[in-house]
């Protein structure tokens, strides 16, 4: 799709969950010259299978590991360099410069202040974890952690380094560099911090697509394919007219208003209401179509709920597979 638009494909960088799925989809991908992203990564053996499988980079989140070790028994605050994050990142990195990952990239997100919590609003910690992995391969930051960074007189050395951080890594190649899915799947259920925050990861990623794919078809579906004017169907009038009736026109004098009130999907409508247009025509549509999106409304939520029970367990239910819907280590509630 994009080549046949003009853009390489060199140019894609497809995002990608931290599964064994969309790590072997990487795997797949990059042998076609498609680089891929592997995200939603809070553990060890997630970073190795992804390196292992030659994705281009992995997005590890030091300031969530942060939060789940804080949740389950551990401390609130660390000094940086013993912040649950910047050890597993750490980790990471070392691993793959002494195993020859150096392709892989590196490249956390996801702050935290180490030696507080966000509630104390302690404003030089905020960079805690930045500063303690300066040296990584890339990150990212947010602006306002970036014009902290800018602003700050603090030193800022180097604490990773590629050969410092191989010569310090300690461990084998996993599985002699070869590892498997029932070890991949053995070694990601034992580490119950990446088996909680990546199913949570994956559920607020599809609440996300939920909501986009609404607000594209409501879009759309104001949209008329055969004259690329707003469709006849809207929960409103403009001066009295019904938005399905009015004449459009291409001319300079015709008003261009939107559609107050209840507009389809909470989007406003703007038309060209040209003056041939009659009050009388079509009364009661726009209630209709209100009525209709409505239905389809309720028609959508109700799959959008179904969905989630059944894939990830939202509801304090048996899942259709048989497994306790608590069963991914952690308790979810419903969104």
């Amino acid at each position: 799709m994009y080549e046949a638009a003009g853009v390489d494909r060199s140019r894609v960088l497809v995002k990608l969950a931290g599964t064994w799925e969309g790590i072997q989809a990487a795997r797949v991908l990059e042998k076609e010259g498609i680089t891929c992203n592997i995200t939603l990564i809070f553990g060890f053996i997630q970073a190795v299978a992804a390196a292992q499988a030659g994705a281009r980079l992995i997005s590890p989140f030091p300031g969530r590991i942060k939060d789940w070790a804080a949740a389950n028994g551990g401390s609130p605050a660390y000094e940086p360099k013993d912040d649950p994050g910047v050890v597993e990142v750490s980790r990471m990195y070392g691993y793959f410069k002494k195993h020859g990952h150096e392709k892989t990239i590196c490249m956390p997100a996801s702050w935290r202040p180490s030696r507080s919590t966000p509630a104390d609003k302690v404003a030089e910690h905020a960079i805690d974890e930045i500063v303690a992995l300066a040296g990584v391969d890339r990150m990212t930051i947010p602006p306002p952690l970036l014009t902290q960074l800018a602003e700050t007189e603090a030193p800022l050395p180097r604490l990773l380094e590629p050969q410092a951080a191989a010569a310090g890594c300690s461990e084998a190649a996993v599985c002699g560099g070869e590892l498997g899915e029932s070890d991949f799947r053995l070694a990601l259920n034992a580490d119950v911090c990446a088996t909680t925050k990546m199913a949570e990861g994956i559920n607020a990623f599809i609440g996300e697509t939920v909501k986009l794919e609404a607000a594209l078809k409501a879009k759309l579906e104001l949209i008329d394919p055969q004259t690329a004017q707003p469709a006849a169907a809207a929960a409103a009038a403009i001066g009295g007219l019904p938005v399905k009736d009015a004449k459009y026109s291409t001319t300079e004098s015709a008003t261009e208003a939107a559609v107050g009130g209840a507009s389809i999907g909470g989007f406003p409508v703007k038309i060209r209401a040209g003056p041939e247009a009659s009050p009388e025509d079509g009364a009661g549509e726009a209630a209709d179509a209100a009525d209709a999106w409505a239905r389809q409304q309720e028609e959508r939520k109700a799959a959008e709920a179904a969905q989630q029970e059944f894939r990830f367990g939202w509801k304090d239910t048996s899942s259709p597979l048989g497994r306790d819907a608590k069963g991914y280590g952690g308790k979810y509630r419903e969104r």
